[in-house]
């Protein structure tokens, strides 16, 4: 059954993740938010009720690129966007203060329920996990650029 609010479905997932559920109240702003942590991964869950009482948003941190691969990284992610091109569809970003990668994942309340988003969780920190990974490897290649090639001198 989907869930009435967001402190429902933050009671119903922390229940399935075996952690205590956060009393929500809205800042200053008038946000209202929760985070986790699972294997390593940061995902805080966000909701604007005056804006939009029915959607609430998933953001799962990705991590900070290498500086090296940055650029390549962060391009991979905006075609990514491209690919995934779909209303109401996930997205990846940055987040301008801390230059983490993002995916953000939409959350209707009315078509989701503690367990589907659970699921949901699991499946982006498996993502995050593996971004992470070929990120380090895009960084740091396994050998040098020159590797295994034979230069001899003009005579």
């Amino acid at each position: 059954m989907a869930v009435s609010s967001l402190s429902a479905l933050c009671e119903g997932v922390c229940a399935l993740l075996g952690v205590p559920a956060a009393v929500l109240a809205p800042d200053a702003l008038g946000l209202l938010a929760f985070s986790l942590t699972i294997e390593e991964t940061s995902i805080s869950v966000l909701q604007r009720p005056a804006a939009d009482p029915g959607m609430a948003t998933i953001v799962v941190e990705l991590g900070e690129p290498p500086a090296e691969a940055e650029l390549a990284l962060l391009r991979h992610l905006l075609n990514a966007n491209f690919a995934l091109c779909l209303p109401h569809g996930p997205l990846f970003a940055r987040n301008p203060v801390t230059g983490q990668a993002l995916l953000q994942l939409p959350c209707p309340l009315d078509l989701v329920t503690p367990d589907s988003v659970y699921r949901s969780l699991l499946q982006a920190t498996e993502f995050a996990g593996q971004w992470r990974q070929q990120a380090r490897e895009i960084a740091q290649p396994t050998q040098p650029l020159l590797a295994g090639t034979a230069l001899t001198a003009f005579a």
